[in-house]
């Protein structure tokens, strides 16, 4: 579903797969003034910041983990402050292209992901897009968890999403989705971290990264042969630039920077691949669809399967989605490879681990 959406703003284009074929609908998209990415083409994650980080160490963080973690080949993001975190927003840039086609350039400061122009909320709730339901956790008026389906949540789904989300099911019930709307006041909008940030700390933390290195192996390589002259020469030399270092207020910066990220990477649940994928496989068996590639990274599942084998693309995604485990399932297909690409983010269980 693209073109003016009754529930956004009159100067923002919903996008969908593909540009509009009529006149009036190219016109309108030509003129937009932001386009907005549907949800179900978008992802997210939250990341909780140490306290003391600056706000510009917060989004050279935030834009290390965007870019370390994108979840498609070409992807690209936008990152909204919060008190204490940021939310990183994904899209597939390939797929806004294509839903571009002639009608106008893409400019990666045009788009926005819908959720972006919704009010905030406090606690749970469910929006109907039209096209599919986003279920929603707020706290504080900021955006902590959020999942999409292209059918209503279930009573297992809801549990799943609010387990994964930190809330206890048992006091939150599935809700009735409510119509969406946009918000008058941009909030959300207005905490977008802008312009894009450079990375001329992190090319010197990388520097000096790698004279330290040097030093220290070459260090421990004279004390293990007993060379002590070179051993005193090193050392002074380890001193000399870790004093350097301390001195750069830059360094210091991007080293809190990694430090940040290393912490958010071990934050990361790793999931039961095995486990997760025989329930992905009994699913497509079910549907006479036979896999030639599947994998789970991180809190992502990957399946490949050939073209016309089995039922429809989408109607795979469907079904897979109707696992609790599954949300933000994406079909794609690749017409020179002739295969069916499957991507679904990976949801803990309710009663599991979280």
């Amino acid at each position: 579903m693209s073109g003016p959406s009754p529930y956004l703003p009159a100067d923002v284009f919903r996008l969908g797969d593909r540009p509009p074929t009529d006149d009036a609908g190219r016109r309108t998209l030509a003129r937009a003034r932001r386009l907005a990415a549907p949800r179900g083409q978008c992802r997210f994650h939250r990341l909780t910041f140490p306290v003391g980080m600056t706000t510009r160490a917060r989004d050279q963080a935030a834009r290390l983990y965007a870019e370390a973690n994108a979840p498609f080949p070409a992807s690209d993001f936008v990152i909204v402050r919060g008190k204490d975190a940021a939310a990183v927003w994904w899209w597939d840039r390939a797929v806004v292209e294509q839903a571009l086609g002639d009608v106008r350039a893409y400019r990666a400061g045009d788009v926005l992901p819908e959720t972006l122009f919704q009010p905030p909320a406090e606690g749970v709730r469910c929006v109907d897009l039209g096209d599919g339901y986003d279920a929603q956790i707020w706290e504080g008026g900021e955006l902590v968890a959020t999942s999409w389906r292209r059918r209503a949540f279930s009573n297992d789904q809801w549990a799943a999403f609010l387990v994964a989300g930190g809330v206890d099911a048992s006091v939150a019930p599935t809700p009735s989705p409510v119509a969406a709307t946009h918000d008058a006041r941009a909030r959300m909008i207005a905490r977008i971290a802008r312009p894009p940030l450079g990375w001329p700390d992190v090319q010197r933390a990388a520097l000096w990264t790698t004279a330290i290195g040097l030093v220290l192996t070459g260090g421990l390589t004279g004390l293990g042969l007993g060379w002590s002259g070179k051993a005193e020469s090193l050392r002074a030399a380890l001193v000399a630039t870790e004093a350097a270092q301390d001195s750069d207020p830059m360094f210091r910066r991007a080293r809190a920077d990694l430090a940040a990220v290393r912490s958010y990477q071990a934050q990361m649940a790793t999931p039961d691949a095995l486990g997760l994928a025989a329930h992905a496989l009994a699913t497509l068996r079910g549907l006479n669809v036979t896999p030639t590639v599947w994998a789970v990274e991180g809190a992502r599942l990957t399946i490949e399967y050939p073209v016309g084998a089995g039922a429809p693309a989408n109607t795979v995604a469907a079904a897979l989605e109707a696992d609790p485990a599954f949300a933000n399932v994406t079909p794609r297909v690749d017409t020179d490879l002739g295969v069916v690409r499957l991507t679904a983010d990976v949801t803990p269980r309710a009663g599991g681990a979280s």
